[in-house]
């Protein structure tokens, strides 16, 4: 796994390479939504004249923020630290090919703990400080507390998240980068059936981040 702080083109190639990596399949079989958070980012440069907070490029640009809002620190940390590492995964890319309208891409982190009572203090004060772009998460158990955040301040949010009540989402500024949990519920007994299984057992938590299918 990489390491490094500035990763490059061949640090993305190598972080693609795992491909049991849940955000890694998603990079490589969704580009579509990471060319949205770029144009999104596109576009908010173009309508403000600027890229968020933080300095100047070296080009004289300032730089372009996107937070990856999600559990760093954890019980969950293992999902937060996939989302991160497909960020930046995205952002060698993205900065190795010009960044977006010039402006290089930054990735900032915000910890949530999967913890709505530490996902908003941790937005509002990226919001502060650093006036992202998009957002790049959180999952399901932050989304209904930072939701009125990023659509009062009108910033991009590609959810990591299935919860079915947002199978028929009509949030202009909430795009759902997961299946819905019932989408994946058949699908699982889709591919149960093909294997010949004809019973199956369903283990989950009681927490508000599960979804078990009605069938």
């Amino acid at each position: 796994m990489i390491n490094r702080e500035t990763p490059g083109l061949d640090d993305a190639k190598e972080i693609a390479s795992y491909g049991d990596q849940l955000v890694m399949r998603f990079l490589r079989n969704r580009p579509v939504l990471v060319l949205s958070f770029a144009s999104a980012a596109a576009l908010a440069v173009s309508a403000c004249g600027s890229g968020g907070g933080g300095g100047s490029t070296a080009a004289g640009k300032s730089p372009v923020h996107i937070d990856v809002l999600a559990p760093l620190t954890g019980a969950n940390a293992e999902v937060g630290i996939a989302i991160a590492e497909g960020a930046k995964a995205a952002q060698a890319v993205i900065n190795a090919n010009g960044g977006i309208l010039g402006h290089q891409l930054v990735i900032d982190r915000s910890d949530t703990q999967a913890d709505a009572a530490d996902a908003v203090p941790a937005l509002k004060q990226e919001i502060a400080v650093n006036n992202p772009v998009a957002l790049d998460g959180p999952i399901t158990y932050e989304i209904h507390a930072v939701q009125p955040i990023f659509d009062r301040n009108h910033i991009v949010d590609g959810w990591n998240g299935g919860d079915p009540h947002f199978d028929k989402n009509t949030d202009p500024w909430l795009w759902r980068c997961n299946p819905s949990d019932s989408q994946l519920g058949v699908a699982m007994a889709v591919e149960a059936r093909s294997l010949g299984y004809t019973t199956a057992a369903f283990f989950g938590t009681s927490d508000s981040a599960t979804r078990p299918s009605p069938r």
